[in-house]
């Protein structure tokens, strides 16, 4: 399945990779806050610690990960490694960038599974 939204993803894909395992979720013991800009873009909080899951908002993170709709949309799809994102710049990483290699571990890599 094809993703057009990032709401559609973080609401969907990510939320549903938490719900598969939310004890394994919560053993990462970090909050991750993404910045997607542009058309569709907005701050989504992912929670996988007390309270595992998604939220919109702004909020204090360990981890934050800021980039465009269309890098994202195109990283979830699976037109665009999520190594390759953050190696070119295309993906920026602020906060305890480590937790980033843990939340890819539970969410499938970059790119949450449904």
């Amino acid at each position: 399945m094809a993703f057009s939204d990032p709401r559609e993803i973080f609401e969907k894909r990510i939320q549903n990779g938490i719900a598969a395992d939310p004890e394994r979720a919560a053993r990462v013991d970090a909050v991750f806050k993404f910045v997607i800009t542009g058309e569709g873009g907005g701050v989504w909080m992912v929670n996988l610690r007390d309270a595992p899951g998604v939220t919109e908002g702004d909020e204090d993170a360990g981890c934050v990960i800021m980039m465009s709709t269309a890098d994202f949309l195109d990283m979830n799809n699976g037109k665009l490694d999520p190594q390759a994102a953050f190696m070119s710049g295309r993906m920026n990483i602020t906060g305890d960038w480590s937790l980033a290699f843990k939340l890819g571990e539970i969410l499938g890599g970059g790119a949450p599974r449904e």
